[in-house]
């Protein structure tokens, strides 16, 4: 199992802001296309990019600090040693690591 698919099972099984809550990662908003940037470079020699796409369900006011906006899709870029990630995984995040060693 990879890095990228790695992040598929956290977004599919989990909560990708746990995920987050776990690192120290950077934020950059976007409001023009309505979405949120969060990159991760815990280590050398790993770093994931996760994009949150939000969705106007209507109204007036502003991305993001209302409620309309829903979650229209989440998107993750990988980059780097999935063996590495995995080790910080089992390190940071054991309930996640124990079932992707299962999957394996």
């Amino acid at each position: 199992m990879d890095g990228i698919e790695i992040l598929e099972l956290i977004i599919e099984e989990y909560s990708i802001y746990d995920f987050l809550n776990l690192t120290k990662a950077g934020l950059d908003m976007d409001e023009e296309n309505c979405c949120e940037t969060y990159d991760i470079r815990e280590e050398k020699s790993w770093s994931v990019d996760i994009t949150v796409h939000y969705k106007d369900r209507g109204g007036d006011e502003p991305f993001p600090d209302s409620p309309r906006w829903d979650c229209n899709h989440i998107s993750t870029d990988f980059m780097g040693d999935g063996e590495a990630f995995k080790k910080w995984l089992k390190k940071n995040w054991k309930e996640v690591y124990e079932t992707t060693l299962e999957m394996e």
